[in-house]
């Protein structure tokens, strides 16, 4: 289902009528990829959920109070009770009405400004916290990401690292045409009166706007029209290009040669119009007496459609379904498993001979990974707020200053500043020497605290993206060398102690193993090269890989290094598209309907400082969207 553009800016709309202005009384984590807030607004308890679930990735209030779902609290929650907890939420906003952002902005008495950027952007999908603006000529106005729910580390292969103390950049604009059109032809960009766009707020920031001309020469290269739609306009998801179909020529899967150009240019504005008069009419529809999807406006072609009083009402409907048609399932696969183990039908079940010496390799990476965790949640913990320890030196300074003025049994000394008066609570028992004697200690303590531990953090998170990787290459490894050079690898990064902990079976000395990489022969010759682990990928994009040839990696996800050999000929889209499913296959996303894919050069790939085997980093990018499935044209 499409969490689209359109239906971010409903909910925009709706949050900014009942929550904006409300007082965050409590967060919490429902599940590993969500946030949710009690909110105190209009005099009611209101419960907001934010997910970055890539699969089902969403904004909007929900009826039941929230529940914690899970026992270890990330960084990233330990941050938003310090800054977010006890603040008001001042404002919400979709920065652009063609894409899938929102920006929440906080306000706390103690720790001032703070805005969570929610990007629901598919498989990218992220919660990011930043902090105040930055105040420095050179960076003014920027704001430092204090961190994320997912840390995209550069040697994940991202074109835009998520990091915390980086400053915060948002997604690429969509490179597509505006949903903007001149119907009456006056104008070269149908943009309003004031250059706005779509609406006065939130309009979009890049992209351009067509005429009636081009429109129709988009639709005559088009096949069916809801495609050409999604293919050439920023913001119109499928759900949104299927409505337009229907208004223009009444049905859905018209071909985009047979549309009448103006039905699909007045459908288009009557939809996007929405935004700025805030006409909406949320609802869901059912095909098969089924929830099948939601939507901001009234969907026609599409089953039976029922409104509801509002979008997030129509979002938990449909997720609500979703969730429990998704136990059924398990419990029928369950059911299913028992008596398959019960009766004949187990003895043909495949059996990993490696099983034991697998789950004991399994076991000690998962506890490397709860032990990195805990230090990276120890870590937000003891970082200082930004300007704490300058904060603690000016008042140490002002008590060292003033102390000939300060009198017995005094509590506070106040002193007057430019714009407001600072407040430095006395310490009883000490002199205001003493006091200020230690508040330089601890502001001197602090300072060093603010350099150590954003390269700890960077060094913990860049092995917890090794570990992931590692994760993979456990469970693609066929052979009892390979599994036991996983922990090999453990052990020479130095996470695990080699005595006690050697895994039954494994051979001792280097994790070097007599694997080899895979490769395989595209239809018209190149020879494509996967890496199969860690140390694989590092020989296939640095031993292997030519500054000429191609690379490709699955976007912020584990996964195979994988080459194109080029020879320094031109390659062609399908070879391309071929080697992006193989990178996609041997990753975290295998059996995916549609991964992300980066290629690029391998001039533009580099080693990552200081990074384990296999992490890189991209200078420059583009991607590809394929299957997550083994290409069948492709011969070993």
């Amino acid at each position: 289902m499409h969490f689209d553009a359109l239906t971010v800016a409903c909910i925009a709309a709706e949050l900014q009528r009942t929550v904006e202005g409300g007082r965050v009384q409590q967060v919490i984590a429902p599940d590993e990829q969500s946030i949710g807030m009690e909110l105190y607004a209009q005099q009611q308890r209101i419960y907001l959920l934010l997910s970055a679930d890539p699969r089902k990735s969403r904004v909007h209030t929900v009826q039941e109070k929230l529940r914690r779902g899970v026992e270890t609290v990330s960084p990233l929650l330990l941050l938003l009770r310090k800054y977010v907890r006890g603040s008001q939420l001042t404002t919400v906003e979709q920065p652009d009405v063609t894409e899938r952002l929102l920006h929440f902005h906080f306000f706390h008495p103690e720790h001032g400004e703070t805005q969570l950027v929610v990007e629901l952007i598919g498989q990218r999908s992220n919660l990011i916290l930043l902090g105040e603006p930055q105040k420095e000529p050179a960076t003014v106005g920027q704001r430092l990401i204090l961190d994320s729910l997912r840390r995209m580390w550069a040697s994940e292969g991202v074109q835009r690292p998520v990091m915390p103390k980086q400053p915060y950049a948002p997604p690429s604009p969509q490179e597509k045409l505006l949903p903007i059109l001149n119907i009456d032809g006056s104008g070269a960009n149908g943009s309003d009166a004031n250059g706005s766009g779509v609406n006065g707020k939130g309009s979009p920031a890049n992209g351009k706007s067509v005429s009636m001309t081009q429109l129709r020469l988009l639709l005559r290269a088009g096949d069916s029209l809801w495609r050409a739609l999604v293919n050439n306009f920023a913001g119109v998801s499928p759900t949104l290009a299927r409505e337009i179909a229907w208004r223009a020529t009444g049905t859905i899967d018209a071909m985009a040669k047979q549309a009448d150009v103006e039905a699909v240019a007045r459908a288009m504005q009557e939809l996007w119009a929405l935004v700025e008069t805030g006409q909406w009419q949320p609802g869901v529809w059912r095909e098969a007496g089924v929830i099948a999807g939601f939507a901001p406006y009234v969907v026609h072609g599409r089953g039976e459609f029922v409104a509801v009083e509002s979008m997030s009402a129509a979002v938990e409907l449909y997720y609500h379904e979703q969730q429990q048609a998704a136990k059924s399932s398990e419990q029928t696969d369950a059911t299913r498993t028992t008596a398959s183990t019960n009766g004949a039908a187990g003895e043909n079940s495949p059996h990993d001979s490696y099983a034991a010496l697998r789950g004991t390799v399994e076991k000690h990476l998962q506890q490397v990974e709860q032990r990195l965790q805990r230090q990276l949640s120890a870590l937000a913990k003891d970082e200082p707020a930004p300007g704490e320890a300058e904060t603690l030196r000016v008042q140490a300074e002002w008590l060292l200053a003033l102390s000939s003025q300060i009198q017995p049994g005094q509590r506070v000394l106040e002193v007057p500043l430019d714009a407001q008066v600072l407040s430095i609570p006395l310490v009883e028992g000490k002199t205001p020497v003493e006091q200020a004697e230690q508040m330089f200690d601890r502001s001197a303590k602090l300072e060093r605290a603010a350099q150590i531990i954003p390269e700890r953090r960077e060094k913990l998170t860049g092995d917890l993206a090794y570990l992931a990787q590692l994760h993979l290459d456990l469970a693609h490894a066929e052979n009892q060398p390979e599994i036991a050079a996983i922990q090999q690898e453990l052990q020479e990064m130095g996470l695990l102690a080699t005595a006690g902990n050697q895994a039954k079976g494994a051979p001792k000395g280097s994790g070097q193993t007599s694997s080899q990489p895979l490769r395989y022969y595209a239809p018209e010759g190149f020879e494509i090269v996967v890496g199969r682990n860690a140390r694989q990928n590092e020989t296939v994009t640095f031993d292997i890989g030519k500054a000429d040839d191609l690379w490709l990696h699955a976007r912020g996800a584990p996964g195979a290094h994988v080459i194109i050999r080029t020879g320094g000929q031109a390659v062609s889209e399908e070879t391309k598209r071929l080697a992006a499913q193989l990178a996609a296959y041997h990753s975290k996303f295998v059996g995916e309907r549609a991964a992300t894919v980066i290629i690029t050069p391998r001039r533009f790939v580099s080693r990552a400082p200081g990074g384990r085997p296999g992490q890189v980093l991209v200078r420059e990018e583009e991607t590809l969207t394929v299957p997550g499935t083994l290409p069948d044209s492709l011969a070993g």
